[in-house]
């Protein structure tokens, strides 16, 4: 299962993220970025609505011990709005996700997700 699925599933249930259209991934061996790495850069953005009542603030806590063990919470503020930032050691990707209840007018949340230059893990390749 990918990062991106590992995310989708968890979220509530029920919960669709719509993806924003985004460009091809970017190579990371090229010399355009002085970069012998293998690997992609990738950026994804997913607008995450849910549904009204929903506690917003409890879904995007509660993300970090949905996704298991090995994702490390780097930054966790609980001011308004709610923000995380965790990251999988082992393929590089690092999540953001925020409460974004109160530009968009109805509960949602916004997730980032960043892999740099990942790769899978030795034993999956």
């Amino acid at each position: 299962m990918s990062d991106d699925e590992r995310v989708a599933d968890a979220l509530p249930a029920g919960v669709t993220p719509a993806p924003r259209p985004d460009g091809e991934p970017l190579r990371c061996r090229t010399p355009a970025l002085d970069s012998d790495s293998p690997g992609y850069l990738y950026t994804g953005l997913w607008d995450v609505p849910l549904a009204d009542g929903t506690d917003v603030e409890s879904v995007v806590l509660g993300i970090p011990d949905r996704l298991g063990d090995q994702w490390e919470v780097l930054v966790r503020e609980t001011d308004s709005p709610v923000d995380i930032l965790i990251v999988d050691p082992a393929t590089k990707v690092e999540v953001n996700v925020t409460d974004v209840t109160a530009a968009t007018g109805a509960p949602s949340i916004a997730i980032g997700a960043i892999s740099h230059c990942g790769q899978k893990p030795d034993a999956a390749q």
